[in-house]
């Protein structure tokens, strides 16, 4: 659960602590094979991942499908953990 100074109905996020956990994630799918320069910081525990990258609206936080890792696809959120984590930008996504 996000527990920021978002209260109202928080989304179920899993953050990734550390960059081992973000190395395993990103070697265990392949993530940066399918979105070069792709860090993956965590997911929601039911098949989305949370993404630095570039996307189509340039780098930032985004959400993509396990199943579809495309850069063109992804699900923009936020410009980055705070704008989440601490203005709420993009929770109402996740």
């Amino acid at each position: 659960m996000i527990k920021s100074a978002c209260h109202s109905a928080p989304g179920r996020l899993r953050i990734v602590r550390g960059p081992e956990g973000c190395l395993e994630m990103d070697e265990a799918h392949g993530i940066s094979d399918y979105i070069p320069g792709a860090i993956p910081i965590g997911d929601d525990e039911g098949g989305k991942a949370l993404i630095y990258m570039t996307g189509n609206k340039g780098w930032g936080l985004y959400l993509s499908g396990f199943g579809d890792l495309d850069a063109e696809d992804a699900q923009w959120i936020a410009s980055n953990l705070r704008e989440l984590l601490c203005e709420c930008v993009g929770k109402e996504k996740l």
